[in-house]
């Protein structure tokens, strides 16, 4: 994610990261951990929230 994050964006540093993209990316590699259907659900909040608000606060 962070690669695309920097294509995106252009932050190459990761200095502008907001707090929610990284709180999705905390959560996206805290949900491989989750049993199958807790992933199920993980992912498809996390692809909610993404396609709802981007690289955006």
């Amino acid at each position: 994610m962070s690669k695309a994050y920097r294509k995106e964006t252009d932050d190459k540093l990761l200095e502008h990261v907001p707090v929610r993209v990284q709180n999705l990316w905390e959560d996206f590699h805290i949900a491989h951990q989750l049993p199958l259907d807790a992933q199920i659900l993980a992912f498809d909040r996390i692809l909610t929230d993404f396609q709802s608000h981007g690289w955006s606060k």
